[in-house]
């Protein structure tokens, strides 16, 4: 057996054991050399006050049973012996080293020392009945061997005060503290002593102090005293009469020699223990918990408190959170102090067309395509259908135990875990969210107790999203005044301006030569063209009506002819390059043909007043992989290289009236490609390039509805 496991020094922090004082350092290296000088060591003992009143206190005492009255350090240690005075100057270093451990008084210290100073008596009276050679040493380590609890409780206070409290000082002990620490305090107590630089002996007794019998059997000398005096000494502890009897079968010390032995022994601990201020009891090593009841009522009001100062700071930034992915970002914060959960996902169903969908925050790093919306189908069966159904938080913790279905499938995913909650999320008239969280077993218990927070924060959740749906719709009543507007811009100027400018190239070919009344013509005609140019985007972004033309559509098809119209409407000194990326495989779509022209012709016209004089603009088509035919969606995808949006018009680049652009631009586009991609039951993102630039995303389901 090695004395120090490779764990015990990994586990414990080795910064928290205690530093022997200075003086006793250097009195275990001078009586551990080999040119050992006993004047330089009791002049070192003399010159420490404590130390030397302590040694003469005890070298007097009746433990040590001399004869004679030491006034001198000098005739002690000739008297006492190097090694015994070392052992001594260790007791009351360590004593008092190690008495400050617990200022607030939890662990019962006289109860510990009045155990170690038992049972390092017993093995020095055990080594001298059975001829050790150096009963001394017998001494330290028995004084020693449970050293390392203090170490432990130092490192682990906490945890080691339910330990000590379930079992202080039994056979039971070692397994609790492997159990709930990974290191015991044998372990800890051996590594205590390696790094005192004491005795290799007393290293390997100390950390055996706890084996089986049948391993003890196999232990030197000097490890089975210290096994037996240990058992003697806790059965002593907590009952005189009935000590334990395993140095007869240990030792060989007959049983009948026990009881005058204990006596003696039982006499000199009172001694030594009266000299340091210790006195023995059966009393706990730590003090009495309150009541498993009296605990759980002060936990759980202690998570009330917690959960209910987290909750009263959630309203008032959901209530400043610009969009969906910063409302999940706000619920994943308050996951995070509540649950320890660091990601979840808001399941809503769209406004208008109804299709559910997850949303995420940018937090979430599971999400590898970086899509902040996704298209989903809620099936019949599954633990979010049962949640929307039953309107009942709800958790499972395995796969066996979960109710699987395809999105909840994703879920898992998404959140990286292999477990789910869900909480109802009330939304207008009957309509309902879900709030889904990643778990494992260890926050299963913690979301039962936080019901009544988790409903709360639901609540919240619901209130604030019915809030931006109501601005939303504020917003698209503002779009269509706005394109009521714009129509009529366009058709009170386009007709004289169209007169204007067929008049002017009539004057031009009347005019044989060139001449200033020429350049005038042509600066004059530039112009107008000015100008037809702003009307002519005026009147394309108004029509956002759809008309009866819903028919199988050909996606691709119109991403290659309003890809090629563009790209022949490029000056000729552009350097704009439009790659396409379209899927072969693409089914034909149920939905408005021109809804879909004016979708990808403002998104790539947008990317193109984008790039300026160059880039590179890729048009993308795909469709999605879900379980039904019902719930296919096909992906467009316009992504541009340019110099991108500007951050703080990012959260806002769908509004009315916002535009990254210049001077002539009334900021519609992408506003009304919004409103239209939601008329047809679909939906629009935004996101950074791959490179740089803006990336949109335009989800149509295959099947409108």
């Amino acid at each position: 057996m090695t004395s120090t496991p490779y764990r015990s020094d990994t586990l414990i922090d080795i910064s928290k054991i205690p530093n022997l004082p200075h003086s006793l350092i250097k009195l275990i290296d001078m009586c551990n050399s080999k040119d050992r000088d006993l004047q330089k060591i009791g002049s070192l003992i003399a010159a420490d006050a404590s130390l030397s009143a302590r040694v003469l206190q005890l070298a007097n005492s009746a433990f040590i049973g001399s004869r004679s009255s030491f006034t001198d350090i000098g005739q002690a240690v000739i008297y006492l012996g190097i090694d015994s005075v070392r052992n001594l100057a260790i007791s009351v270093s360590v004593f008092e080293t190690f008495n400050s451990v617990d200022p607030d008084g939890t662990l019962n210290l006289s109860r510990f020392w009045y155990h170690s100073f038992l049972t390092a008596v017993i093995a020095k009276t055990f080594s001298e009945k059975q001829g050790y050679a150096d009963p001394a040493e017998a001494y330290l380590a028995g004084l020693l061997h449970d050293i390392g609890k203090l170490l432990l409780f130092v490192s682990f206070p906490k945890k080691y005060r339910l330990i000590l409290a379930q079992e202080s000082s039994g056979n039971m002990l070692p397994i609790h503290e492997k159990n709930d620490l990974g290191v015991t305090h044998y372990e800890a107590s051996s590594l205590l002593v390696s790094q005192w630089n004491l005795q290799q002996s007393v290293t390997d007794a100390v950390f055996s102090h706890h084996d089986e019998l049948q391993n003890a059997q196999k232990l030197n000398t000097l490890g089975k005293i210290i096994w037996a005096a240990n058992r003697l000494s806790n059965s002593l502890i907590v009952e005189k009469d009935a000590p334990d009897l395993s140095a007869e079968q240990l030792l060989g010390i007959d049983a009948s020699s026990l009881p005058e032995l204990i006596t003696e022994i039982l006499a000199s601990v009172e001694q030594v223990t009266a000299d340091i201020g210790i006195h023995g009891n059966s009393d706990p090593l730590v003090k009495s918990l309150p009541s498993e009841q009296i605990q759980t009522n002060r936990v759980r009001l202690a998570r009330k408190v917690q959960a209910i100062s987290t909750i009263g700071g959630v309203l008032d930034n959901l209530l400043k959170a610009e969009n969906l992915t910063r409302i999940v970002r706000i619920i994943e914060e308050s996951f995070q102090i509540l649950l320890n959960i660091r990601c979840c996902l808001l399941l809503l169903p769209d406004a208008d067309s109804g299709v559910m969908r997850i949303h995420l925050s940018g937090s979430n790093e599971h999400q590898k395509n970086k899509e902040r919306s996704l298209p989903v189908t809620i099936g019949e069966t599954g633990i979010i259908s049962e949640c929307l159904k039953s309107e009942a938080i709800l958790h499972a913790t395995s796969t066996d135990k979960l109710s699987i279905d395809a999105t909840e499938i994703q879920c898992l995913h998404l959140l990286g875990s292999d477990g789910l909650v869900t909480i109802p999320i009330p939304l207008e008239k009957s309509a309902r969210g879900v709030l889904v969280a990643g778990v494992r077993e260890a926050e299963s218990k913690a979301i039962t107790e936080h019901q009544e927070t988790l409903s709360l924060l639901a609540g919240q959740v619901g209130m604030r999203i019915r809030l931006e749906r109501l601005q939303q719709q504020a917003a698209n009543e503002q779009i269509n005044a706005l394109n009521r507007i714009a129509r009529q811009i366009a058709h009170e100027i386009n007709n004289p301006l169209a007169t204007l400018q067929n008049y002017l190239v009539t004057m031009s070919m009347k005019l044989d030569q060139p001449s200033n009344l020429q350049e005038d013509l042509d600066l004059i005609g530039n112009e107008i063209q000015h100008i037809t140019k702003i009307t002519s985007q005026l009147n394309d972004l108004s029509s956002t009506q759809m008309g009866d033309d819903y028919q199988k559509v050909d996606i691709n098809q119109i991403v290659t002819s309003a890809a090629d119209f563009y790209k022949q409407s490029l000056q000729p000194e552009s350097s704009i390059t439009i790659l396409r990326e379209l899927d072969d495989n693409l089914p034909l779509i149920q939905t408005s043909t021109s809804g879909i022209r004016q979708i990808t012709g403002n998104l790539i016209k947008n990317g193109i007043e984008a790039l300026g004089d160059g880039g590179t603009l890729t048009i993308k088509t795909s469709v999605s992989t879900e379980t039904s035919e019902n719930s296919e969606h096909i992906t467009i995808i316009v992504e541009d290289n340019g110099p991108g949006t500007p951050a703080d018009l990012a959260d806002t680049i769908f509004t009315a009236g916002v535009t990254t652009k210049g001077s002539g631009h009334v900021g519609l586009g992408l506003a009304i490609t919004r409103k239209i991609v939601a008329d047809l039951g679909g939906s629009i993102s935004y996101a950074a390039g791959k490179t740089a630039g803006t990336r949109f995303a335009v989800s149509l389901p295959v099947k409108s509805k």
